[in-house]
């Protein structure tokens, strides 16, 4: 082949100096040729020897090695790269529920599968350029070279090696002054476009604008141009702006596919921006583009979606979509039809119609998972904004079973179905309790009569139940031999084990309905005697579910009886579990879903119906701070007097009666601090009465437990030194009584014990005094802590009930992501615990994530070692986030002071001690 090339090239040259000079005859043309092969053979070892040289700028050296280089190495680069594509354009599937792809780049999966045919474009456009470049001095002779440098970055791009790729394009930019670099810039722009470096992509743009504008950038490269600017735009959700480039890119794509596709993206952009008039004309223009039958479905669909009242055309697409339903080709697709006439019935106003088209679309769904996952979807989403929660936590909850894992917003709708699945959880208890309480409190005859119901109903479902598997089963046995090769395949088979949608399905209702069971044979039968062969009839199945139904007396009236409250022990148990419901409730309602109309109706219930329970302090403030925020200051005034009156010792009622009680609470621990020092100087210089006239002023004063308990040491020391031992035992003991977990603590305790185990306490007793007093007393270094300390107005309570507390920095870590985390860390190592958890704003870029309740700080402290060193907090950056316990006293100081660092400083002194 290359020595023909040669020929071709050499014979023709020869024939056309011999046709310029007319006095040559044409016999002398007829001995050329004769003499072909002999020449041939002359040529072909002349130019093999001449033309290898790389570094020789002549015609015979650039004509052998842009030869060499475009017929066998770049050649056969090119064909695997066109293969790759060809693949990508095959394996590529277009979900039309979302804005096509500009771009058809395939999948993970896709790119992992055309790596070979990238490898082998790579690894032979490298032997072109080693080869057959021709680079003297700094010149490139061989115009094959830049083609293979071009696609050697394109295969890097289609492998998703965008680094290597920029570079790569970046080197025929600044080596090669052909129209390749203007190509490269673009394809610069798809790599930034792809790893979502949006500045990088603008700032290329912007110098391919001005080529354009200066009419440098060639006209071949204006559709990709065009592309490339709209996919920018795309690509973070600018779509209004990414409208006149797809024009532009349509008006200069000529192959009628290409832009019946281009169109199609053009009319979902418009329906995207809610511009439903230049949506529904441009679905007619595909129609007219004659589009594949895939494509022109979607385009009616669409055109149904995108139906506005304004513009009218109601009655015909109605008309149109009910047509392709009695359609048999459309018989696959009827689910999509009726999720479009769903759509349509929601645009006219027409709810409840829309509602019967969504749930025949889930009915009509067998295949289609993605559309039966939307149907429910838009199921949950409607009986969501009509708060009926209960309902809308079903369809979330089929909407995570049918949707991939990889839709978009999948966390967000998962997230709002575990939120859901909490509250429908407490209603379904408020529901099962009243139900209980309700029956227990009717007459015994009244009583049985509404159990025996309750139990023919359940028979008779369970009846049902066996009927549809007993036919599914007969239906199985028909199909099962013919299906037998295709059960046995793996992946995306038929066959329900291979199908995990179907096990995850199949498990939730078999929990639903029995619970979690031990994996063994017989799960249902206690008596294990009976043993089942291999083939044995359905009737022979339903006859020992039956016997294992009256063993376990599920259907016993004994068995619903002991259910009910009808002892004090059990309705107070029933009670308590009523109270911790409505609470969850009204804190979800309020934290979570952000409906406070819904969580003043809990929380008001659950003082209505137990004014006495243990959640009233709280529920009281939470009433008062959500009628605040909305201006409903009666009722919150009336929540606050109840606050005041009821729980006048709390700091809840303390902030309440003064707005200004956490600043007059640190100008007093000021004062306090100031007032120690002087006395614990006058103390060192043995100004004894001065100290004890100290310490008595702090008597009057309303300092912190930790502070008075300081005082109090120092005034038994004092006595001590004064002599007085009976006033010396007195103050350390109080110390010892009444301030255990502050730092005089257990200076005061080692004092007392030393004493005691003394023999000779009465004789010897003030030398020993003395001696322990040096040891015990406060230094210096603790004097000048304590002075550090006038900004605390906390007090450190050990044996309080505490609270665990994130502050989270709302920029940089997802609240929702975080709150679900603790939550699965709650269930799976707390669940006897019954915490609760709540999440509130401290400022505006800061919220407060709230875990309660701990019995003390040891109990608190031992959680957060467990949940900071947990897998489900892995993942978080600790440093945007505080996390530390608090006590339910210092909680409401906290929370009006704000300053997370004046409360960090107190809670690394005592408790991280």
């Amino acid at each position: 082949m290359l020595i023909f090339c040669y020929w071709q090239v050499f014979y023709k040259i020869k024939i056309k100096k011999i046709s310029c000079n007319r006095k040559v005859n044409i016999g002398l043309k007829r001995k050329l040729r004769n003499n072909n092969f002999g020449l041939l053979l002359i040529l072909a070892i002349i130019i093999f020897f001449a033309g290898c040289s790389t570094q020789k700028n002549r015609f015979i050296n650039r004509a052998y090695h842009i030869i060499n280089a475009k017929y066998n190495g770049y050649f056969n680069a090119r064909e695997s790269y066109r293969e790759g594509l060809k693949y990508l354009e095959e394996a590529h599937q277009d979900n039309y529920e979302q804005i096509l792809d500009i771009f058809k780049y395939g999948s993970e999966q896709d790119v992992s599968d055309i790596t070979s045919y990238m490898d082998v474009a790579y690894k032979k456009s490298s032997i072109v350029i080693q080869r057959h470049s021709m680079n003297i001095r700094g010149v490139e002779y061989n115009s094959m070279i830049d083609d293979a440098y071009f696609l050697i970055a394109r295969s890097h791009f289609f492998k998703h090696d965008y680094h290597l790729a920029i570079l790569t394009f970046e080197y025929i930019i600044r080596q090669y002054d052909t129209p390749l670099k203007y190509e490269s810039k673009i394809w610069i722009v798809k790599c930034n476009n792809e790893m979502g470096r949006f500045n990088n992509s603008r700032q290329v743009l912007d110098i391919l604008q001005s080529n354009y504008e200066n009419g440098v950038l060639p006209d071949n490269l204006y559709r990709l141009f065009f592309l490339a600017y709209a996919d920018y735009y795309y690509k973070q959700g600018r779509y209004e702006e990414a409208i006149p480039y797809m024009k532009k890119a349509i008006e200069n794509t000529r192959r009628r596919r290409d832009r019946t596709r281009l169109v199609f993206i053009l009319g979902q952009t418009y329906q995207e921006i809610g511009n439903y008039a230049n949506s529904q004309n441009t679905y007619a223009r595909v129609l007219r583009l004659n589009p594949d039958f895939d494509m022109e479905f979607r385009a009616r669909i669409n055109m149904a979606m995108s139906y506005d009242p304004e513009i009218g055309g109601g009655v015909e697409i109605r008309e149109k979509l009910e047509r392709m339903l009695r359609q048999d080709r459309n018989r696959d697709y009827r689910d999509q039809i009726y999720y479009a006439l769903a759509k349509l019935s929601e645009n006219q106003g027409l709810m409840d119609e829309a509602i019967g088209y969504y749930i025949k679309s889930t009915q009509e769904s067998e295949r289609n998972d993605l559309q039966k996952g939307l149907s429910f979807l838009r199921l949950g989403q409607i009986f969501y904004d009509k708060e009926k929660y209960y309902e809308s936590f079903t369809y979330y909850d089929s909407t995570t079973t049918f949707l991939p894992g990889d839709f978009e917003d999948f966390d967000k709708i998962e997230k709002k179905r575990v939120i859901l699945n909490e509250l429908s959880l407490n209603i379904k208890l408020i529901n099962n309790e009243d139900s209980l309480q309700h029956i227990a409190s009717l007459p015994l005859e009244e009583r049985n009569r509404i159990i025996d119901k309750i139990i023919s109903e359940e028979r008779e479902r369970e009846r049902e139940q066996r009927e549809r598997e007993r036919e599914m089963m007969r239906t199985g046995q028909m199909t099962g031999r013919g299906q037998e090769s295709n059960m046995m395949g793996g992946g995306q088979g038929g066959w329900y084990f291979y199908n995990p949608t179907a096990i995850n399905f199949g498990q939730t209702e078999f929990v639903q309905r029995w619970g979690e069971r031990k994996l063994e044979d017989l799960w249902r039968i206690s008596n294990k005697q009976i043993s089942i062969a291999d083939g044995m009839m359905m009737d022979e199945f339903d006859m020992i579910e039956e016997m294992a139904d009256e063993e376990t007396g599920r259907f016993s009236r004994e068995t619903y009886v002991s259910n009910l409250p009808l002892t004090p022990e059990k309705l107070d148990e029933s009670n308590n579990r009523l109270i911790q419901a409505y609470y969850n409730k009204g804190l979800i309602y309020k934290d979570r879903i952000k409906n406070e109309s819904k969580a003043i109706e809990a929380f008001e219930t659950l003082i209505e119906r137990f004014p006495d329970n243990d959640h009233k302090l709280y529920t009281y403030y939470f009433l008062y701070d959500i009628f605040s925020k909305n201006l409903n200051y009666a009722k919150a005034n009336t929540y606050k007097n109840r606050i005041i009156d009821e729980f006048p010792d709390t700091d809840f009622a303390k902030v309440l009666s003064d707005p200004d009680y956490a600043e007059n609470l640190r100008e007093r621990q000021n004062r306090g601090n100031q007032l120690y020092k002087h006395a614990y100087y006058a103390y060192n210089n043995k100004e004894f009465d001065s100290v004890i006239n100290y310490c008595n002023q702090a008597d009057t004063m309303e300092l912190n437990r930790e502070l008075t308990g300081r005082f109090t040491y120092l005034k038994a020391l004092t006595y001590g030194a004064m002599g007085y031992e009976r006033y010396f035992m007195e103050n350390l003991i109080k110390v010892v009584n009444d301030y255990e977990g502050t730092r005089v603590y257990e200076p005061a305790q080692a004092i007392l014990a030393y004493l005691s185990d003394s023999d000779d306490h009465k004789t010897g007793a003030d030398d020993k005094i003395a001696k322990k007093e040096e040891e015990e007393k406060p230094h210096q270094e603790d004097t000048e802590k304590t002075s550090e300390d006038h900004y605390s107005i906390y007090e450190y309570k050990p044996d309080a009930i505490h609270f665990f507390i994130f502050v989270v920095n709302t920029d940089k870590i997802d609240v929702r992501q975080l709150r679900n985390s603790v939550n699965a860390f709650n269930r799976e190592a707390y669940r006897e615990s019954n915490l609760t958890l709540s999440n509130i704003y401290l400022e505006d870029k800061k919220q407060i994530l709230t875990v309660t309740n701990f019995e003390n700080s040891k109990k608190a402290s031992e959680y957060v070692d467990e949940i900071m060193k947990s897998d489900e907090l892995a993942g978080y950056d600790k440093k945007h986030f505080e996390s530390f316990t608090i006590s339910v006293e210092n909680y409401p100081l906290f929370y009006q002071d704000k300053n997370v660092d004046n409360y960090l400083s107190f809670y690394n002194k005592y408790y991280e001690k």
